[in-house]
């Protein structure tokens, strides 16, 4: 929450954003400690709750390198009650333990849990040559990194568009929170070496 402070065990950091090395996997975590660090790493600043995972980010791997294409994305956030609070709780402290991923990936006892969005996929215009998303005039400049995510009923949940050379805009809506949609808003800036 602040510009300048960087450190892990402020009260300005709300969350982690973590990747895998293909760029391909993303997790959101809150501002808890991690496990695996909980006995090597162990003071008074470490002493807090274990973090829980708020999002998993899936994007498909390229079929083949070098191809172009829309990217294609899952992301999965824990269903909330009518108070906002998660059906369930994901602190997966062991490798055995389950996660959002998972659940997402091998569709778990908890998937039911889990509020799955797709990104909208951008359809083909031949005047332009290239591939376009409807975004109802919000974006004004075409990008790999416009994207729309909808639950499987295309409602659309949030959206994230370049509007200028170095400006975008995100709009959300609930279920997901203004820290989720940052998150799977920055996961589209990371370099990806498993998909374009």
């Amino acid at each position: 929450m602040s510009r300048n402070d960087h450190d892990k065990n402020s009260d300005s950091i709300l969350g982690k954003l973590r990747s895998n090395f293909l760029g391909t996997e993303y997790h959101i975590y809150d501002n808890g400690k991690n496990p695996e660090y909980e006995e090597v790493f162990f003071d008074e600043k470490n002493d807090g709750e274990i973090r829980c995972e708020l999002g998993v980010i899936l994007y498909a791997a390229s079929t083949s390198l070098g191809s172009k294409g829309p990217r294609k994305m899952k992301v999965c956030i824990s269903k909330v009650d009518e108070d906002g609070l998660p059906l369930k709780v994901w602190n997966p402290t062991k490798k055995d333990d389950e996660s959002m991923a998972n659940c997402l990936k091998k569709e778990t006892r908890s998937f039911d849990k889990l509020y799955l969005l797709y990104n909208m996929p951008p359809s083909w215009n031949d005047e332009a040559g290239t591939c376009v998303l409807n975004i109802n005039g919000r974006a004004t400049m075409a990008s790999v990194k416009n994207f729309q995510l909808c639950t499987h009923d295309e409602q659309n949940i949030m959206q994230f568009v370049k509007t200028g050379s170095d400006e975008f805009s995100l709009v959300v809506q609930w279920p997901m929170s203004l820290f989720q949609a940052f998150a799977v808003a920055l996961s589209s800036f990371d370099s990806k070496l498993g998909c374009d």
